[in-house]
């Protein structure tokens, strides 16, 4: 339950930049984003309170700074100072290949961001997912991310977490 606006927009800011690496892995662009915030609406005696917004960029990108500029600009238009936030979410919609992108008269792409972003992507891939990040993204993830130890394992889409069974434990069903 956050309250405070900048942990709310550090928490917009770094699902933004998630998904704008997936579409870039994807080789897709997205032309709009969709914010929600939300409420714990089991807490009857707070406010509730549940609004979303969809922003139409100018030009469909998977630039991560620009996805980030404009998902913050939808985040302040829905948010309301003095609630208790349990939810903030990120869409990326209209989403197409990135060779099929159609420009814009009035706002011209920078040619360099793309070679920015490819160089960004190479460092993240191989050192460290987040070694190079956005500063909007900020560094206090303990404050608004979830809490993943009552989660259970992911032996479905996680190798790491594939259930293995020792020899003791085969023995066992033998006999």
């Amino acid at each position: 339950m956050l309250s405070d606006y900048n942990l709310i927009r550090e928490a917009c800011s770094s699902y933004t930049e998630y998904c704008a690496g997936k579409l870039r892995r994807q080789k897709s662009v997205a032309s709009a984003i969709l914010i929600n915030v939300q409420t714990n609406s089991f807490r009857t005696q707070d406010e509730q309170y549940f609004n979303h917004t969809i922003v139409t960029l100018p030009i469909p990108t998977n630039d991560s700074s620009i996805l980030i500029k404009h998902a913050c600009d939808g985040l302040d238009r829905i948010f309301k100072n003095g609630l208790k936030y349990k939810r903030i979410s990120v869409s990326l919609i209209g989403l197409f290949p990135n060779n099929n992108v159609q420009g814009n008269l009035f706002e011209q792409p920078n040619p360099k961001k793309p070679m920015l972003q490819k160089v960004i992507d190479k460092l993240n891939f191989k050192y460290e997912e987040n070694t190079i990040r956005i500063a909007s993204c900020g560094f206090n993830r303990k404050h608004w991310e979830s809490k993943a130890e009552i989660r259970s394992p992911r032996y479905s889409t996680r190798l790491l977490e594939i259930l293995t069974l020792g020899e003791d434990a085969l023995l066992k069903k033998v006999k």
